[in-house]
């Protein structure tokens, strides 16, 4: 935000995105928590060119992602945070999600400060193979 009072565009989006995490956030707090067990495997993944984002089943624990929830979120729905990986350009992030019961979609939010909802549809199961 400017002295004069007006907003930047920079400063406009940043606080979209915090809208739209807390919006999420508040959303699935209205809805039973389940904790999920630490140590569980990788659930599902999404591929495209230049992107990869793997959603797992255990607690997100990645301190540098949980640093960017806002501090008022209750520590009951921080239990429900999951784990998740991201590869973007060959460049590794830490991340964290949970499902929004409002939108049925993944809401992930990841080291940097990014935060949004991936389509469902976009993520298959992880299989695992054996010799």
């Amino acid at each position: 935000m400017h002295a004069g009072g007006e907003v930047t565009p920079a400063a406009a989006e940043g606080e979209e995105a915090v809208k739209r995490l807390i919006s999420a956030l508040m959303s699935f707090a209205l809805f039973s928590c389940h904790p999920v067990p630490a140590g569980a495997a990788d659930k599902y993944v999404a591929r495209m060119p230049g992107l990869e984002i793997v959603l797992g089943d255990g607690k997100c624990e990645a301190p540098e992602v949980l640093a960017k929830v806002p501090p008022f979120v209750p520590p009951q729905v921080r239990e429900a945070f999951r784990e998740a990986r991201i590869n973007a350009d060959g460049k590794p992030y830490k991340a964290c999600w949970f499902k929004d019961p409002s939108s049925g979609h993944p809401f992930i939010f990841d080291e940097a400060g990014d935060a949004g909802h991936a389509p469902a549809d976009m993520f298959a199961p992880v299989t695992t193979t054996s010799n």
